[in-house]
């Protein structure tokens, strides 16, 4: 075998290698993104019920649901008694 050839074999059978090994890094990365979409997404289906349980708890415990008695979510108070104004605001 001359040198030309060679050298020919020699840089295929290198971007043979690299080929090889860039699919399987790809491969390796993609499955890895795939199991972590899977986990989470097996997380908040597990979770779901448990949210549900300790903001329904939690509703009982403090005896107010935000949906059904009017109550201001100003923080800060400007626009007077918050519970005076929400609720006149709510009935107009």
């Amino acid at each position: 075998m001359n040198s030309s050839r060679l050298l020919k074999l020699l840089r295929h059978s290198s971007e043979q290698v690299w080929e090889t090994h860039s699919h399987l890094i790809a491969c390796c990365l993609s499955a890895c993104a795939i199991l972590a979409w899977l986990a989470k997404t097996v997380y908040e289906i597990a979770a779901t019920p448990l949210t549900y349980a300790v903001v329904n708890w939690l509703k009982r415990t403090e005896k107010m649901d935000d949906y059904d008695v009017p109550s201001s979510l100003n923080p800060f108070g400007v626009f007077g008694d918050a519970e005076e104004s929400s609720y006149n605001a709510a009935r107009a």
